[in-house]
């Protein structure tokens, strides 16, 4: 979608997100994203995160993505360590079961 939002025909003019953390992970990634969107004409707008273009809300949108980035990193950390206890104790953590 980034890709095609970025053509010479700019079929996109914005992009809606839920917000910024369904749209990225990374707070780099999405600075250079949003950066190559802009340059391309195309706003990114998060639903749940109004911010605007000037320098302060440019910052919090950063610190923004630094804060969803941690909050992946732990979320992940804790479930893998919830399968981690699951499969100690004999369960199956995954897709169906497989036979044989």
């Amino acid at each position: 979608m980034i890709e095609r939002a970025c053509d010479d025909d700019h079929p996109y003019d914005v992009i809606v997100a839920y917000s910024f953390s369904r749209f990225f992970r990374d707070g780099f990634t999405m600075e250079m994203y949003i950066r190559k969107l802009t340059k391309a004409g195309v706003r990114l707008v998060s639903i749940t995160q109004e911010l605007g273009d000037d320098p302060a809300q440019v910052m919090m949108r950063q610190i923004i993505g630094l804060f969803d980035e941690y909050q992946s990193r732990e979320n992940g950390k804790h479930v893998r360590k919830a399968m981690v206890e699951n499969a100690r104790q004999g369960f199956y953590n995954g897709s169906p079961i497989p036979l044989g």
